[in-house]
């Protein structure tokens, strides 16, 4: 059964307008089961016997469990037909709301979603069990066939960037953030090994060349970059935009739009042209990719949110941008597509259900690769790892979750479940919608894509009812059910951060604002990234986010929270998941002695104050039934900014010759108050060649005899000279040696 059990038809009428008929089931026709590829209660066509375009519906489907019937007995199904004067993307909404009846049901019992992305961070630290390579400087790509090399996969090196900077963590930079930007600078693609993978993204020897200007890292990604890192590296524009044109990339499973690199470059330049060059090109867009299908089927590997129809969200950076109506209404659009493979049925009761009958849950079970190894976490099984238990409908239903792709969902063999998917990264773009239009349907396909879904990483495909996904060490201690593949934690931790951070300015009736960059260009993980740029809350136009583990502690877990400071406050930030009131107490940990003794004042979302006591270290507040709060605490002395200079010239390209090419050498000032010093040569692995890279910089050195010939010297101070000596040598003999200067302005 497909995600919306429906059939539509949109006609045009003789006067211009549009009328769309329907079939579907309603509420009651769909049992309380997850779905596989050997029952359908319904089958749903588009065009009727004769090959004529009507919607049908028809059941029994032959075949399946309930076609079998005896001689006279009584065969009663329900439909529901209609027409609407309509088109189909508001007979969408109308069968979710009215027939279906899909509701905003899902909870948030026992952590909340901030907490969850703590753990998806600690999670990210963990090297084993986040599947980081060092080495490599990636996360493991599991279904890398690793029999010549495993592969590495970025698919949202911005989160990882970000993670570092609005939690002030040197250590993570150090360990994450940098080496993911040294990925990003000399990295062909996503995907990277260190030999040819004939199954996989490297299949040739120029992909594995490693050029900052010959990659799928798009202007976006180093627009992203350069803000991120506080604009303090003004020479990454020339990667950003080299020649002053926008870079030519291409994504993964997904389009590279230039008008979204277009608002990139107006971001990063300020230059009119490219907001020209935005607007012009995605009115095109819209008429011929958002208002408009492929005539032509697509393939079963499709991903649905990329290949099935065209991305809509990034026209509401471009609303905002212009504020004009029509990149809004075309978001609208747009995202009927989105919710078309939304999940809306079995509907969600208030009863209790049994999960693991007889203390088994098999899930996905295929043994996939980390590192080398073939690997899966909790596997072998163990008996009885799956107890039965009775549990709410609600906190394993899939309404809500979207899919990946046909081939994955139907997985077309026997015994087989559906497979929906976690990785809702969607949903802040549908808050984003509600924020606009205030429709309710997306805000609640926002929160049941999100709410309640996960405490840590969750995996990726939801297998069936189980909860056993739920729990904050599922990703240490398994059985991995959904499979966990490690290179998409950090996307989901974009989805995570931008949902809380969208969140809570939608709730604050634009008093609450921060700038973002963006990641995407890897299939439909797209995401608002926020750093800790001067943002606004209410009056305080000097906030920066800046949230991490201990800052503080807050004793109720239906209540989801950001912490953001200025030269003034430091700020608590607080959306309600409950539908009732909720009580809670704010108690200021590490923080605590940066908070002076003045008055805390509470803000609501209309603007309204008023002072909130404090006992010790401890305030005590409600927030309203999915409401919001924003508490204002002084500082116990003005919070200075750290001002680093700017570094003009980070990059230098001197050719070295055959067989090593080019050596590209980057200075990389960090938010920190230090620099890195980055270098690579351009060459593919040549074994036979027996190649050698020696490098001294101010006093350190290294020798790298493999590919990649890369290497980083770390906390340089800003003042000071970076004197970089290179010696390249292959079959035992020193081939050239240059000295390159990287100077600290």
């Amino acid at each position: 059964m497909m995600q919306q059990p429906l059939a539509i038809a949109e006609s045009a009428t003789p006067l211009g307008g549009v009328m769309s008929s329907f079939i579907c089931g309603d509420d009651s026709t769909f049992p309380q089961e997850w779905g596989s590829v050997d029952f359908s209660p319904m089958g749903f066509s588009v065009k009727n016997e004769q090959n004529v375009v009507q919607p049908v519906a028809f059941a029994p489907v032959m075949g399946m469990k309930d076609s079998h019937v005896k001689a006279g007995q009584v065969i009663e199904r329900k439909f529901v037909v209609g027409i609407l004067p309509a088109g189909w993307n508001e007979v969408i909404e109308y069968i979710s709301d009215q027939v279906y009846k899909v509701k905003d049901y899902r909870k948030q019992k026992e952590v909340s979603l901030t907490e969850a992305m703590f753990n998806i961070l600690d999670l990210m630290r963990n090297e084993e069990y986040g599947g980081w390579d060092a080495r490599l400087k990636g996360f493991y790509d599991i279904e890398g066939d690793p029999e010549t090399a495993p592969t590495v996969v970025h698919a949202a090196p911005l989160a990882i960037i970000a993670a570092s900077v609005f939690s002030e963590d040197e250590e993570f930079y150090l360990s994450r953030s940098l080496p993911t930007i040294e990925y990003t600078l000399s990295r062909s693609g996503y995907r990277w090994a260190t030999d040819l993978v004939p199954s996989g993204y490297n299949k040739t020897l120029e992909t594995l060349r490693l050029n900052p200007f010959n990659s799928q890292f798009n202007t976006s990604y180093y627009e992203g970059l350069h803000r991120l890192l506080g604009g303090l590296n003004p020479w990454l524009v020339s990667i950003a935009l080299p020649g002053d044109t926008l870079r030519k990339t291409k994504g993964y499973s997904t389009q590279v739009l230039s008008w979204v690199q277009a608002i990139s470059a107006y971001n990063l330049t300020g230059d009119e042209k490219w907001k020209r060059f935005a607007t012009s090109t995605a009115d095109r867009y819209i008429d011929l990719q958002i208002y408009k299908n492929s005539s032509q089927p697509v393939g079963l590997m499709s991903f649905y949110n990329t290949n099935v129809y065209a991305p809509w969200w990034d026209l509401i950076d471009l609303y905002e941008l212009t504020k004009e109506e029509k990149y809004l209404k075309a978001a609208q659009y747009g995202a009927s597509n989105t919710i078309a493979g939304i999940r809306s049925f079995p509907t969600v009761t208030e009863d209790l259900q049994t999960i693991h009958p007889g203390n088994r849950f098999d899930g996905n079970t295929n043994l996939w690769w980390k590192g080398k190894e073939k690997y899966r976490l909790g596997f072998p099984r163990v008996a009885n790892d799956a107890q039965e238990k009775q549990v709410p409908e609600w906190l394993v239903s899939p309404v809500g979750l979207g899919f990946e792709q046909p081939s994955t969902y139907f997985l077309r063999t026997k015994g087989k479940q559906v497979r929906p998917v976690f990785m809702s990264n969607w949903a802040p773009h549908l808050l984003r919608l509600y924020q606009y239009t205030r429709k309710p349907i997306y805000e609640t396909y926002a929160r049941n894509g999100v709410i309640g879904r996960f405490t840590n990483y969750p995996g990726y495909y939801a297998t069936g009812y189980t909860d056993i996904t739920l729990s904050p060490d599922f990703p240490y201690k398994g059985p991995d059910v959904s499979s966990i593949y490690y290179h998409h934690i950090p996307p989901h931790l974009a989805f995570t951060w931008d949902y809380l951070v969208s969140e809570a300015i939608e709730r604050s009736n634009g008093n609450i604002n921060f700038p973002f960059c963006k990641q995407e260009g890897f299939v439909w993980f797209t995401n608002r990234i926020y750093g800790n740029e001067k943002g606004k809350i209410f009056g305080d136009s000097k906030a920066k986010l800046w949230i991490k583990k201990g800052l503080i502690q807050i004793d109720n877990p239906t209540v989801n929270y950001l912490t953001a400071v200025s030269d003034k406050y430091f700020w608590v930030i607080l959306s309600g998941e409950s539908k009732q009131e909720e009580s809670l107490t704010i108690r200021l940990d590490k923080v605590a002695e940066l908070v002076g003794q003045g008055d805390i004042v509470q803000y609501t979302e209309k603007g309204k104050t008023a002072k909130v006591n404090r006992v010790g270290n401890a305030v005590k507040v409600s927030v309203p039934g999915k409401g919001f709060r924003a508490l204002a605490f002084p500082l116990a002395e003005t919070r200075k900014e750290n001002r680093y200079p700017v570094l003009k010239n980070g990059i230098k390209v001197v050719d070295m010759g055959e067989p090593f090419g080019k050596v590209f050498l980057f200075r990389i000032r960090s938010p920190f108050g230090w620099d890195s010093v980055y270098g690579f040569a351009e060459t593919a692995p040549a074994k036979e060649k027996e190649m050698s890279v020696s490098v001294v910089c101010n006093g350190q050195s290294c020798t790298v005899s493999s590919y990649p010939f890369e290497w980083s010297f770390y906390k340089l101070g800003m003042d000071e000279k970076a004197i970089v000596k290179v010696t390249v040598s292959s079959k035992g003999q020193i081939d050239k040696t240059e000295e390159i200067i990287l100077n600290s302005k």
